[in-house]
């Protein structure tokens, strides 16, 4: 910096006043120049106000107002303050009025804007209240540009490596990524709601601690394209409407022959060792179906005729019709009778031949049929047993012979239109040219099946292909549909158990839930859920939703005990243990009260008196810790029931609230007393 000759240094201004000496006009001149001028200098001060300092120069310049060197013998100031800061240094035309510190190439490092107010740190005409040309760090937080690719904003922590693809938390993209929001966590991210974890995405995994849901009316769950290679293949949960309030929630897979939808529930060792339920939250076996279920032509469930009877029938045919179905069973009327029928005829095969052939008319057998036990032949017909087996036909006689009843033990039987050129059907076998029009039990008697697997099926066009196990006998239990060989199950009507019902349990699909909306609106429905929230700590939870006057009642004709099974007579509720909560709100309103009287001042302050706090510890709670409160047999009966177990805490209080303000009325009454003495003192 060139400092101005004019100016002297105290040292030598000293000696132009040094004793005897006698200061010339020029020597007064220097000494004046070499002070600070107010009008001259741009420096002015006056009593009661601040330092005020002109900017050098006109617009044209940066107009610096104070300039500070390390060394008077730099050229150039190490800093500046200036009041027109440039955004290009060498350029006038990019000045703009602020406030502004300049480093020694007149780059401005922090600027406040005139125009309004905003700060910045390298711009000068910032366009936020706080715009910064660079990253900020903020203690361990990092924000601002990535420092791997600067096209993308950015935060971060700084005890990180931001350097590395994978450390940050946020970015946006400015470039050609505009506008694409990415959140990342090196290890796992997490989103929470009041500190508590709802989405957690891992590595390996996304745990969902709340219901999820989908807004809008055509939102799906779209799974990755094409996961093995190819093309078109897809995966997707879908919920829309088809027509109206008509909707469907659907799942399903594109687009080879070979791309399966697998429900398995209870995954273990690649096997599903649990149940899955339609229309019901506790399904019992591999697919637990509430209603009809229709698989291809054939509908299984509830017989829409009469739901007091489980059916099988083809779906083409009306069923509601009593002649179409193929398989009934009662359920709640003829309770576990079973009837097999056809509409146009019945047949009963064995490896896709027919066995036996049933029309209206008749009953074709046309392999053996063995019977053990009595058989009771009502009608036409003609028994010979000779020769250790039975012949029967319709003319109503018997052929020559010696025919005792019951002297004989036949091994087979012989059935047909008549009896000559019959040959032996061979032991255990039927041999039958006729059909078998019905199988008819007396309406008091018993139907007896003896066997383990109860087979449905193999009838033809509609029906299964093969017969399924439609009963199985396991000696622990009998089981429907066992499998299951059919997709779904339907029971009509209504199930009465005498043992225990055992719903599964779990937050989700478990427990007991009522159907939803059953008095029409939307999101309104009911539950009982028994499930773990972690570890061994389980919750027993009733719930209701979603609207403000749905509500949970409890209605005893005695009383509800938490913590205890005999809750105390004469209250609706006893609790064992504690309570907490946000608010603990009394009826008080007048409207429910009568015989209303003032509390005597001389009865609440005896109500008072006769309380005496103790410190304790209850019996039932040795981790409790010590409490406070009242022995109930010591309190004076005005505050305790009448079985001088428990404490009215409202009549305690508003005995203290009549004390208080007697008291208040007296302490009031010897303030204005003691003033008056001290006014006249």
């Amino acid at each position: 910096m060139q400092i101005d000759g004019s100016k002297r240094a105290r040292s030598a201004l000293k000696t132009f006043f040094a004793k005897n000496a006698i200061p010339t006009e020029e020597q007064f001149a220097l000494l004046i120049d070499s002070g600070v001028n107010q009008r001259d200098d741009g420096v002015y001060k006056t009593a009661g106000d601040a330092l005020s300092i002109e900017a050098a120069g006109d617009d044209a310049g940066t107009k610096r107002a104070v300039s500070f060197y390390s060394s008077f013998a730099d050229p150039n100031p190490a800093w500046s303050i200036a009041l027109r800061p440039r955004s290009a240094p060498t350029d006038p035309a990019t000045g703009r009025a602020g406030w502004s510190v300049l480093d020694a190439t007149n780059i401005a490092r922090l600027t406040i804007d005139a125009a309004n107010g905003n700060v910045g740190i390298g711009p000068v005409a910032p366009r936020e209240k706080l715009e910064v040309d660079g990253r900020v760090r903020a203690g361990p937080l990092l924000l601002g540009s990535w420092p791997r690719d600067n096209s993308y904003a950015f935060l971060g922590a700084a005890t990180l490596d931001q350097a590395q693809p994978i450390n940050y938390a946020l970015l946006q993209g400015t470039g050609g990524d505009a506008g694409a929001t990415f959140l990342n966590s090196p290890t796992n991210l997490y989103l929470r709601i009041k500190n508590e974890d709802r989405l957690v995405l891992g590595e390996a995994e996304v745990v969902v601690s709340r219901p999820l849901r989908l807004a809008g009316t055509a939102t799906s769950i779209t799974f990755p394209n094409d996961p093995g290679g190819g093309g078109g293949d897809g995966a997707w949960l879908r919920y829309f409407a088809r027509a109206g309030e008509s909707t469907t929630l659907q799942i399903g897979t594109a687009n080879d022959p070979d791309d399966h939808i697998a429900l398995m529930p209870g995954v273990a060792g690649n096997v599903a060792t649990a149940n899955v339920g339609i229309g019901t939250n506790a399904p019992v076996e591999k697919l637990d179906v509430w209603g009809r279920v229709r698989a291809d032509a054939t509908t299984v469930g509830a017989w829409p005729a009469n739901p007091a009877y489980a059916a099988i029938g083809l779906n083409t045919l009306d069923q509601r019709q009593p002649g179409n179905y193929a398989l009934l069973m009662g359920v709640t009327e003829a309770v576990g009778r079973t009837m097999l029928n056809g509409a146009a005829g019945l047949g009963l095969r064995v490896n896709n031949a027919e066995k036996v052939t049933v029309t209206a008319d008749t009953v074709a057998v046309t392999a053996g049929l063995a019977v053990q036990g009595d058989v009771a032949i009502g009608g036409k017909h003609a028994l010979r047993g000779n020769d250790g087996w039975l012949r029967l036909n319709q003319d109503g006689k018997f052929p020559e012979g010696t025919h005792t009843p019951g002297l004989f033990a036949p091994n087979s039987l012989n059935v047909g239109a008549g009896w000559n050129g019959w040959g032996n059907p061979g032991a255990g076998n039927i041999a039958y040219a006729g059909q078998l029009n019905k199988l008819d039990v007396q309406p008091q008697g018993a139907a007896v099946v003896r066997c383990g697997d109860f087979l449905i099926g193999g009838a033809g066009a509609g029906r299964r292909a093969t017969p399924g196990r439609a009963l199985v006998d396991t000696a622990e239990r009998l089981y429907v549909n066992y499998g299951p060989d059919w997709p779904s199950l339907e029971l009509g009507g209504t199930v009465w158990t005498s043992g225990m019902l055992r719903p599964s349990a779990g937050s989700s699909n478990a427990g007991i839930v009522w159907p939803n909306d059953p008095f029409g609106g939307g999101g309104d429905n009911a539950w009982i859920k028994y499930y773990a929230r972690g570890g061994e700590a389980a919750t027993l939870e009733i719930g209701i939703s979603n609207d403000a006057d749905d509500h949970i009642a409890l209605m005893p004709a005695g009383g509800v005990g938490i913590g205890t099974p005999s809750p105390q007579l004469g209250f609706k509720l006893d609790v064992q243990g504690a309570i907490i909560c946000n608010g603990l709100l009394q009826r008080s309103s007048g409207l429910l009260k009568k015989d209303v009287r003032p509390l005597a001042g001389d009865r609440a302050a005896a109500i008072v008196a006769g309380l005496e706090p103790v410190s304790f510890a209850w019996k039932a709670d040795e981790d409790g810790g010590e409490q406070l409160g009242f022995i109930a047999q010591d309190c004076p009966p005005d505050v305790t029931t009448a079985d001088r177990a428990a404490i009215a805490l409202p009549h305690v209080i508003a005995a203290l609230t009549a004390v208080v303000r007697d008291q208040t009325a007296t302490i009031a009454a010897l303030q204005r007393r003691l003033g008056r003495l001290e006014a006249a003192a």
